[in-house]
This record gives structure tokens, C-alpha cells and sequence, in this order.
């Protein structure tokens, strides 16, 4: 194992901690990219600042709602465990799983449709905290070639979120004035059945962040030669 000017810790097949080398790897990489690296052009992920997420509206879903975010700040990312890296060495796809203790995402919000049994229209500042969030990334990549380095290119990514607990806090969901108090009450019956809501808005909302996710993998792996990160 060895760093490169990439700061990323290259890890070796022939490694008899291979596997292990392989978590430390990343787990580092995210530590060390917390406040971003402007060489590659990453962003800081602690926080990471997402400038809008749009989440379309289910027709046949309880929570047929239409749902966007802005100046997104995602808390939480850099301090993941990882629990488990695969590579495979034919395709150089990507297997990772993770633990986030904490997950705090801050927005403004603006949000339409139907949530339950309740017809919202609001906007306004919202809190959503995870807890013990467990994730699943499917990475698909293509190796190219540029000055003579090997490099990967990621062309799928594919993220599976499980979280244990999920608290809601939207400042206003009903448009403000004497419907205030309604808005508190809806935002009981929201958190009393979070894990549920979220399950209907869920495959939307994983989505989003394997797109996001998909382009600052981008950034590292399109500009940090292959055998800085990886050596068969």
C-alpha cells in the first residue's frame, strides 16, 4: 500500500489483506476528501453541497407529492464505516457497503401533492435526519486510456439506502398562517409513520443521489491513473 499524489492509498491483489486494504482505502479517502480537493475538482463532503434535487411525483403512491430541494447540505457522509469493498477484476466493477451513524440533510423545500391522508403545499426550511443508515453501492465502470495511463470512468451507480430511523422537519408545510398548527400535527403523523413514507419515495430518491454520487466518483477516477488506486 502506497499513497499518490492523489492522496488515495493504492492497494495490491497480491496484498494478503487485500479486502482489508480495500475499506481502509476508502474510508481514508473520505476522511481526507471532508473538506474537498480542488486538484480534481471534489467538493468538500462535509458538508456536501448539492445545489437543487427534484423528486417527481407517484401517482399511485400514499405520498404523491412533488418534491424539491435546494442548497442541499448533506452532514454526516465523511464519518461512514465501511464495511465491506469488492472489485471485480474483469469489468472493474465496484461493490461497497457502508454505515452512517448520522445522516443530517439540511434544504429549503418546496413540496405539492398528496402526503397520507393530507393534501400539502408548502415551502420553507426542513431538517431530515437518518440514523444508522445502512448503504449499498453497484458501481459499473470502463477502463480508457490517456497518456499512455489506464484510468476508470464510471458509467452506472447504483445506491440502496436502509436507514433504522428517519426524523422529518419541514418549517411549513401548508402555506403558513392559521394553518400552522395543522402543519404540527401532519408532522406528528409524518414521523409516526416515517419509515413507511419513506419507503414509497424511496427508489426516486436513490436515484438522485447515484447521480450525484456517479459525478464526484467521476472527478477521482477519471484524473487519478488506475494504478495509483488499484494494482492487479
Amino acid at each position: 500500500m502506497k499513497e499518490g499524489p492523489s492522496e488515495l492509498k493504492a492497494c495490491s491483489r497480491s496484498e494478503p489483506d487485500f479486502s482489508e486494504c480495500l475499506k481502509a482505502s476508502v474510508e481514508d479517502a473520505l476522511r481526507k476528501f471532508g473538506n474537498g480537493n480542488k486538484q480534481l475538482g471534489v467538493p468538500p463532503l462535509e458538508p456536501l453541497y448539492i445545489e437543487s434535487i427534484s423528486v417527481g411525483r407517484i401517482p399511485t403512491s400514499s405520498v404523491s407529492i412533488d418534491q424539491k430541494f435546494s442548497h442541499v447540505k448533506l452532514h454526516g457522509l465523511s464519518k461512514s464505516k465501511i464495511n465491506k469493498v469488492e472489485v471485480n477484476p474483469a469489468n472493474f466493477s465496484l461493490y461497497v457497503e457502508a454505515f452512517t451513524p448520522l445522516l443530517r440533510t439540511e434544504a429549503d423545500f418546496e413540496i405539492k401533492g398528496q402526503l397520507l391522508i393530507f393534501p400539502v403545499n408548502g415551502k420553507g426550511p426542513s431538517n431530515v435526519t437518518m440514523t444508522n443508515l445502512k448503504s449499498y453501492h453497484r458501481m459499473d465502470s470502463e477502463m480508457f486510456t490517456k497518456k499512455e495511463k489506464n484510468y476508470l470512468r464510471l458509467t452506472n451507480y447504483k445506491i440502496t439506502v436502509k436507514p433504522e430511523k428517519i426524523h422529518y422537519k419541514f418549517d411549513d408545510l401548508l402555506g403558513g398562517g392559521p394553518n400552522a398548527r395543522i402543519s404540527q400535527q401532519i408532522h406528528t403523523v409524518i414521523n409516526d409513520n416515517s419509515l413507511a413514507i419513506f419507503e414509497e419515495v424511496r427508489a426516486a430518491t436513490e436515484e438522485s443521489y447515484g447521480i450525484i454520487f456517479k459525478e464526484i466518483a467521476n472527478k477521482i477516477f477519471t484524473k487519478v491513473p488506475l494504478d495509483e488506486i488499484y494494482k492487479i
